[in-house]
């Protein structure tokens, strides 16, 4: 093996040992990957939605209105199912039929709360918007 060779085999061992991956922080960037994919995915949507709502009132057509209305509301589907991988659960330690009833309201209010704070937020931000598009 001659200089050359032997040198340009060092350089390159040197290289792979110069960046190496580091195992223990794979798992929390894969997380933060995955968080940032779900807001430019949501955002995204909304601005689909919005736009959408634009495009129905600047028409005044009643077909698009209609998808505007689908997209919007689908929009909220995907946010609730977010929500609803949770189970709220106060009287879980208690094993009484009347009380897994009392669970089931409560997780149902508390799921038609969230239902009509999404929607309020949502709605705000798609009507903002459909006002910036029509500037």
């Amino acid at each position: 093996m001659s200089e050359k060779q032997s040198w340009l085999k060092t350089f390159g061992l040197y290289l792979k040992s110069l960046i190496q991956p580091d195992y223990g922080e794979i798992p929390h960037a894969e997380r933060v990957r995955s968080f940032v994919k779900f807001v430019f995915d949501f955002i995204r949507n909304l601005l689909i939605v919005g736009v959408l709502k634009y495009f129905a009132t600047k028409t005044e057509s009643k077909v698009i209105g209609l998808i505007a209305e689908i997209t919007f509301l689908l929009l909220i589907v995907y946010c609730m199912s977010y929500v609803t991988v949770w189970t709220l659960r106060p009287f879980h330690p208690l094993k009484t039929n009347t009380l897994r009833w009392a669970e089931a309201i409560i997780g149902f209010v508390v799921f038609v709360i969230l239902w009509l704070v999404m929607r309020a937020l949502l709605t705000t931000a798609v009507d903002e918007l459909a006002k910036a598009n029509a500037r």
